[in-house]
């Protein structure tokens, strides 16, 4: 019961999908029973490098038909160097990075958020401590490739973005990213 769901909290109001009065009917297919959580885990864990494998492979079909030639990071993402900029100023771990970016889905290339222009609302570089959570990983394993003035894109597996989780419309889960990205400075 939608009433149910909004008595108890779980959803904050009703909305066109969730109508008051309706009822939410669902099919659930039990898939796999496990003695305890550690072959759970084990086996989410597998299932996720699968579906990593899965990613990687789509990347490199793109990178194949789009002519384009990268270094693979140590985790799976793509970092294709149009100018690798100075490499004595690199934006390696530690490192304070401002960059300039545009970022879209490898799916259908869809920009869903750029400072390259004023058409999301921003143009001001972004700062980004390399190697801390201030970025998705994909990120902090391309940019040491990057130093001062450095131009090139990265291509993201999901997993190594934000996997399962959407974010909002604009990123759906399970999304393979791709970054066209400049490096405007490096500091300490």
């Amino acid at each position: 019961s939608v009433d149910s769901l909004k008595s108890k909290g779980i959803i904050p109001d009703y909305n066109p999908l969730l109508v008051k009065g309706q009822l939410i009917k669902c099919k659930l297919q039990l898939q796999k029973t496990f003695k305890d959580e550690k072959d759970m885990l084990a086996d989410y864990q597998k299932s996720m490098e699968k579906e990593k494998d899965i990613e990687v492979k789509s990347l490199e079909d793109y990178m194949a038909k789009h002519n384009l030639k990268g270094v693979k990071t140590t985790n799976g993402a793509y970092v294709v160097l149009e100018n690798p900029g100075d490499q004595s100023l690199k934006a390696d771990s530690g490192k304070l990075a401002t960059i300039m970016y545009r970022g879209y889905l490898q799916s259908n290339g869809k920009v869903f958020d750029t400072n390259m222009d004023t058409t999301k609302g921003h143009a001001e570089p972004i700062q980004i401590p390399v190697g801390s959570r201030g970025a998705i990983q994909g990120w902090n394993e391309a940019l040491p490739y990057f130093g001062k003035g450095g131009k090139g894109k990265i291509l993201v597996p999901a997993m190594l973005a934000y996997g399962p989780q959407p974010q909002g419309s604009d990123i759906p889960a399970f999304s393979n990213l791709i970054f066209d990205i400049e490096v405007t400075n490096v500091q300490d």
